[in-house]
């Protein structure tokens, strides 16, 4: 953390941050009402 503070001191404020994962979640309003429930209703790809 040391490290980025002296990069961040010597480039400007905010040129180096951690990364990390955004909070996404499933949509439920999103979902498609065509879901499948059942293995038969998956289609077959040869």
């Amino acid at each position: 953390m040391a490290t980025l503070d002296r990069i961040n001191a010597l480039m400007d404020r905010g040129t180096i941050h951690l990364a990390r994962a955004p909070a996404w979640g499933m949509l439920q309003k999103l979902k498609s009402p065509g879901y499948v429930s059942h293995w038969s209703e998956l289609r077959r790809v040869t």
